[in-house]
């Protein structure tokens, strides 16, 4: 569908019209909310930066399941030169975006809902089954996982990490307490991408173990008390994240999926894994 240039710079929301085809090519009105950038998970609002002209469009990345679809906003000055242009960036190197679970289960997407259906990019069967998922619109884009090998960013500072798995036809909240320190108080500072793996270490051949690795430092890690590397070891990229046993060795950071660890089911359903033997019931 042919698209005019739109300028919200400035903006810290934007209104747009769209308009669809139906069955007897007439045009039927529809209207959606650009909704308001954030910096973090604390809802910061921010305005638009003052160069943001161009076009909202659909992107899925090629690595992802189509789940992980989400609207963009390309900066260009006609679609002519969008493959000169850049998505629209904030924070640290964070692309503006608003989920296809957002799009699909608020009301205020419902025009784009409908014209990604009309165009093609959305099918409607994937869209009722995320509907019966019921996934709770208070849920932050950011903390949507849809596959093992997605990054994430994280702040260091925070002594929770919620992350929501997310399949065609499974949702799960899990939520990860005193990640990034041991004692419920910052160790360190800053924001990082990082990704959740399989474990490949020797120690974890008999059960399926998750990791953690620091894939790039967005702003610098800094202390938080005195002594930092006393308490948790200094993370560094490329590298998994450590943690001190009661001998004051470091170790890798893990979370085995046994019957005994909260969450592990559904982390094997979200893997595709087999349910732990050792949690199924006794005859």
């Amino acid at each position: 569908m042919e698209q005019k240039v739109f300028d919200i710079s400035g903006r810290c929301n934007a209104q747009f019209h769209v308009k669809l085809n139906n069955t007897h090519s007439t045009l039927i009105p529809g209207r959606i909310f650009c909704h308001r950038l954030t910096e973090d998970f604390s809802q910061s609002y921010k305005q638009f930066p003052e160069y943001s002209h161009g076009f909202l469009y659909y992107h899925c990345d090629a690595t992802l399941p189509p789940l992980a679809g989400e609207i963009r906003f390309r900066i260009c000055k006609s679609l002519a030169r969008f493959n000169q242009g850049y998505d629209l960036q904030f924070g640290f190197g964070q692309f503006w975006s608003v989920s296809l679970i957002r799009i699909i289960s608020s009301g205020a997407w419902i025009g784009i809902r409908d014209l990604l259906v009309q165009d093609g990019l959305l099918d409607r069967g994937l869209m009722t089954r995320v509907l019966e998922h019921a996934i709770p619109l208070k849920a932050h884009d950011r903390q949507f996982l849809y596959h093992i090998d997605q990054p994430l960013i994280v702040h260091l500072q925070r002594q929770t990490l919620k992350v929501h798995l997310l399949t065609p036809d499974f949702h799960e909240t899990i939520l990860l307490e005193d990640l990034f320190s041991p004692h419920r108080s910052p160790v360190y500072t800053g924001v990082a991408q990082v990704r959740f793996e399989l474990s490949t270490l020797p120690e974890h051949k008999d059960l399926p173990t998750l990791v953690l690795r620091l894939l790039k430092v967005l702003s610098p890690l800094q202390p938080a008390v005195e002594n930092p590397e006393s308490l948790f070891p200094m993370p560094k990229e490329g590298e998994l994240f450590q943690r001190f046993t009661r001998s004051g060795r470091p170790r890798p950071w893990s979370y085995p999926l046994g019957s005994s660890k909260i969450n592990s089911e559904a982390w094997r359903r979200f893997l595709g894994l087999e349910t732990d033997p050792s949690s199924a019931p006794h005859g």
